[in-house]
């Protein structure tokens, strides 16, 4: 479907990893390889991870400074999804994307972003459907307005005996 080139530092910058992120609907595909920064002649195999939409908590693409330094930004549900990826740390992880790819990032993201939309709203959909088969009774008229946060009028003071 969509892919773009994008690339990360580790090891506290004395490493580079630049890859390719592919997209489709089940999610991400990353695939990278590791060199040293220094020198440039140390390199990884080529390792490819797969993150699912499950494992997605949000995603989005950020143009950086004067739109100079685009990056994507993939928020995942655990930290040790994130720690596999290149540039993950807490749970984020970071891709600078290539100049000549920013617009190929960019609907990526977007796509990315409609699937886990309609991922979450059909879950939400099944989820709603089991609850209303587990609680069919109807709801009574006090339920319904403490659950729209409708008020209705106090009930008047009783009477005392002396009036």
């Amino acid at each position: 479907m969509y892919s773009f080139r994008f690339r990360s530092e580790t090891f506290g910058g004395f490493a580079e990893v630049t890859g390719i992120a592919k997209l489709d609907d089940g999610g991400l595909e990353l695939q990278f390889q590791a060199r040293d920064a220094v020198f440039g002649v140390l390199k990884s195999e080529i390792k490819s991870r797969r993150v699912s939409l499950g494992q997605l908590l949000q995603v989005s693409y950020h143009a950086g400074p004067f739109w100079l330094l685009p990056r994507v930004e993939l928020h995942l549900h655990d930290l040790l999804g994130a720690e596999e990826l290149p540039g993950g740390a807490e749970g984020t992880v970071k891709l600078g994307v290539k100049w000549s790819d920013r617009a190929a990032a960019k609907r990526a993201t977007e796509w990315l972003q409609r699937l886990l939309h309609e991922q979450r709203f059909q879950s939400l959909q099944t989820e709603i459907e089991q609850l209303s088969r587990s609680h069919p009774k109807p709801v009574a008229a006090w339920q319904a307005t403490a659950l729209t946060g409708a008020s209705s009028p106090p009930p008047p003071p009783p009477r005392l005996e002396s009036e």
